[in-house]
């Protein structure tokens, strides 16, 4: 039986057994059991701890050494997907000025309405008392 790296990654990631349970929706027994290689864990939980460690299945399972489950072409392929979605419509946001990045927000503010606009409001009042987001 192949050993999976299932507490490897959940020690790395700083989780307890039953932090790690709770994400992916399992009795921390039942994590406990997976972790000890007593029980195979579903693929819909499998799928969730790949989300919370950036890991692909095999690698979490112990099935391949590499995490992102990637070989050397495909990386560069994901690298070029990157680039191409960093120059997409969809992503022209990132790189802007502080003023096109108001122009944007008010932009895309005139176009809700009376209830979303409260909500935008509320969002941004939050999102101000956070120290992250704040200078």
């Amino acid at each position: 039986m192949t050993m999976n790296r299932i507490q490897e990654l959940r020690k790395e990631a700083k989780l307890t057994q039953n932090e790690l349970a709770k994400l992916i929706g399992v009795n921390p027994v039942t994590l406990s059991r997976y972790e000890n290689n007593e029980r195979n864990p579903k693929v819909d939980k499998l799928e969730k701890m790949s989300e919370i460690f950036t890991a692909s299945i095999p690698y979490i399972t112990g099935e391949s050494d590499s995490r992102l489950g990637l070989n050397n072409g495909d990386y560069a392929k994901t690298w070029d997907e990157l680039a191409s979605k960093m120059n997409s419509h969809n992503n022209s946001n990132i790189f802007l000025t502080e003023s096109e990045t108001k122009q944007k927000l008010i932009e895309y503010f005139d176009k809700l309405n009376s209830v979303g606009k409260n909500e935008a409001l509320k969002q941004v009042i939050n999102l101000s008392k956070i120290s992250d987001y704040t200078e």
